[in-house]
């Protein structure tokens, strides 16, 4: 005959584990749910004495348990593929509102270089190039740019943002090409040999 009454919580747990048994306590989700889908047979009601006073626990076989759990296996695949579908879906969602602020800022960069659409690259293109800018300065980009922004004597700051980048790529070509600028400025009688 089963027991039916413990003498605290602990003894009611080392019955448990003596006979492959699980507990639920009176007025738990669980207590209520295995009452609902066991049939009487297949669970027993218990008192166990606390300090609040006397309280019901329902004991059934762990085996109830392990079956369940063996009978979900499909539904816990069904939920890995989801979570994996969703998980992807998420990384998507990120990409594309990284591809949203690009465009937000490809937006801007159009607004402010007044260039078309078709010259996507050469925005990005800009843009790094400032920001390379700004690196070899050791400065941040926003500074580069109030320094561009403080600096400028006429015109908007969207063209004297391109002339600044212009002219720091063109200075630091300028000593490679002193020769061919020489060349190209030369008269012709100094380039051709005149028999």
């Amino acid at each position: 005959m089963p027991q039916r009454e413990f003498a605290n919580r602990k003894a009611l747990l080392a019955y448990a584990e003596r006979n492959a048994l699980v507990y639920a306590w009176e007025r738990s989700p669980t207590f209520a749910k295995r009452q609902r889908l066991l049939s009487p047979k297949e669970y027993d009601i218990v008192e166990v004495r606390r300090s609040r006073g006397v309280s019901r626990a329902m004991l059934f076989s762990q085996a109830i348990l392990l079956a369940e759990w063996e009978a979900n296996a499909p539904l816990r695949e069904a939920l890995a593929i989801k979570r994996e579908r969703w998980r992807v879906n998420r990384a998507q969602e990120r990409r594309a509102r990284g591809q949203a602020a690009f465009n937000v800022r490809l937006a801007i960069c159009h607004l402010l270089t007044k260039m078309t659409p078709k010259s996507l690259l050469q925005v990005d293109a800009f843009w790094k190039s400032l920001k390379e800018i700004a690196t070899s300065g050791n400065m941040s980009l926003s500074d580069l740019l109030a320094a561009i922004d403080s600096g400028r004597h006429h015109g908007n700051l969207s063209s004297a943002m391109r002339l600044f980048v212009l002219n720091f790529y063109w200075e630091q070509r300028k000593p490679h090409d002193d020769r061919r600028d020489q060349a190209d400025h030369a008269e012709p009688s100094m380039l051709i040999s005149i028999p």
